[in-house]
């Protein structure tokens, strides 16, 4: 998916500073901030999240949800159960990193 024209809700959205953002630009963007929120063995755990990003607004979640790489890494970083399967379903088939430290 390369444009948000059917991700926003009409022209009033896509008047908004939000609205007018780059897909792709977005994308990498949302990579980096997945990159430095990333757990290691200095902080296990992290106290805010790339997961938050998809709070936003429609457009950031929708474009969140469509990058199964990073869905697809760390899965045991947000624990099992519910959180798991959801992280493995977002993954949308890609090979998983169990490693939640991202060594």
């Amino acid at each position: 998916m390369s444009d948000g024209a059917e991700i926003g809700s009409g022209a009033a959205y896509a008047n908004l500073p939000i609205g007018r953002l780059d897909p792709d630009a977005l994308r990498l963007i949302f990579q980096r901030v997945a990159d430095e929120c990333r757990a290691d063995y200095d902080h296990p755990i992290m106290p805010y999240s790339w997961l938050t990003i998809g709070h936003v607004c429609r457009m950031w979640r929708f474009i969140l949800l469509d990058m199964p790489e990073l869905w697809a890494r760390d899965v045991l970083a947000y624990g099992t159960g519910p959180a798991l399967d959801e992280m493995v379903n977002r993954a949308q088939g890609l090979t998983l990193s169990l490693d939640h430290l991202g060594l």
